[in-house]
């Protein structure tokens, strides 16, 4: 449950926020939008339903769409639900293509941190590698988009492997540990000139 709150958190973090690890503090819309899902389950099955709501209370609702059209049930598009289910399932597919890159040897695991098309946060893969349990059993996802909006696509969905699991927690990991930080710099003295090492902000 905190792994699969986390990447909701991060995920919707990511739309504003492209960095590769998070600040401490998450954005408080984040933090809003992620409060406002409904997790259930399905009776004597192990299988979580996550709901995300279509709108985020801080969106606005315009009488109208900018298409002149009305709005479908009284909800606008685009709206917060469908740009952090996509952007959820555009980071898992990510995720899980550069972990069999690297499970296979076709990339080091430095590649989690090279810029590109969908850039995965250490909060994210964190959260992708921990939600198959302390075992890292496979686990499956699966997105569906509501159909009270136009344009919703068949559900989508895809396995991630305890492997994928494993190198998703150590990308997570290294990204923490080994990437720069902005506004960090280091400066040290020789101890022949008396002097200590320090780090300033």
């Amino acid at each position: 449950m905190t792994a699969l709150r986390g990447y909701v958190v991060a995920s919707a973090a990511a739309l504003d926020h492209g960095d590769l690890v998070l600040p401490p503090r998450r954005p408080l819309r984040a933090e809003s939008y992620a409060s406002q899902t409904r997790v259930s389950t399905r009776p004597g099955s192990f299988v979580l339903s996550l709901a995300l709501p279509l709108r985020d209370v801080n969106d606005e609702v315009p009488a109208e769409s900018t298409s002149g059209q009305e709005v479908l049930a009284g909800i606008p598009a685009p709206v917060s639900g469908r740009r952090v289910t996509n952007r959820m399932f555009a980071a898992a597919r990510r995720a899980q293509q550069l972990a069999r890159d690297v499970g296979e040897g076709e990339s080091p695991l430095s590649a989690f941190g090279h810029p590109g098309d969908v850039t995965v946060n250490a909060t994210e893969l964190e959260s992708l590698g921990s939600l198959g349990g302390p075992e890292q059993d496979a686990y499956p996802l699966r997105f569906s988009q509501s159909p009270l909006l136009p344009g919703s696509r068949s559900p989508q969905g895809l396995r991630m492997t305890p492997g994928q699991q494993r190198i998703l927690r150590e990308a997570a990991d290294y990204l923490r540990t080994r990437q720069p930080r902005a506004n960090v710099t280091g400066q040290s003295r020789s101890a022949e000139s008396g002097g200590a090492g320090q780090i300033g902000g």
